[in-house]
C-alpha cells in the first residue's frame, strides 16, 4: 500500500502542471508566438545580412578584378607596343628586299593586327606567347641580344 501512495503523491504533483496547462493555454501559446516571432525576426535579419554581404563582396569583386585587369592589360600593352617599336625602327635600317626586312614586316603587321578588345578567347595568351617566340627568332636573325625588360608569363 505504500507505492500506492507513493505513485499517488507523484500523480498529485504532475496534476497542477496539468491542469495549469489546461487551464491556461494562453501562456504557452504566447511563449509559443514570442519564439515565432523572434525566429522570424532573426531569419529576416539573416536574409537582409546575407543579402547586403553579398552585394558588398560582389561590388568589391569586380572593382578588384577591374583593377587587375587594367594593370595586366597596361602590361601587356606595354611589351605589345615595345614590339612595335623595336621593328619598325629595324624596319627603317634594313634593305627593303633583305630577309630579315621580310621577316620583320611580316611580324610588325601581326603586331599590328592584335585585337586589344574582346580578349575572353583562350587564343590571346597563346598570341602573347607567339610573340615572344617571334621576338626571340627576329633578335637572333637580326644578331641581338635583347628581352624585353619584364616578360612574365600569363596567368589568369
Amino acid at each position: 500500500m505504500v507505492g500506492l501512495g507513493t505513485r499517488l503523491e507523484v500523480n498529485m504533483e504532475n496534476k497542477d502542471d496539468t491542469f495549469d496547462s489546461i487551464l491556461f493555454p494562453e501562456d504557452r501559446l504566447e511563449n509559443t508566438i514570442v519564439c515565432c516571432t523572434r525566429l522570424h525576426f532573426l531569419s529576416r535579419l539573416s536574409a537582409k545580412g546575407f543579402k547586403e554581404g553579398y552585394a558588398y563582396g560582389s561590388k568589391q569583386g569586380f572593382d578588384d578584378a577591374c583593377a587587375a585587369g587594367y594593370a595586366r592589360g597596361k602590361d601587356i600593352g606595354k611589351e605589345v607596343g615595345f614590339y612595335v617599336g623595336f621593328v619598325q625602327l629595324w624596319l627603317e635600317m634594313i634593305d627593303e628586299g633583305s630577309r630579315q626586312h621580310r621577316v620583320l614586316a611580316t611580324f610588325v603587321s601581326k603586331l599590328k593586327q592584335f585585337q586589344v578588345q574582346g580578349t575572353e578567347s583562350p587564343d590571346y595568351t597563346n598570341q602573347i606567347s607567339q610573340f615572344r617566340a617571334k621576338f626571340k627568332h627576329v633578335c637572333a636573325l637580326l644578331k641581338v641580344q635583347l628581352d624585353y625588360p619584364s616578360t612574365q608569363p600569363l596567368a589568369f
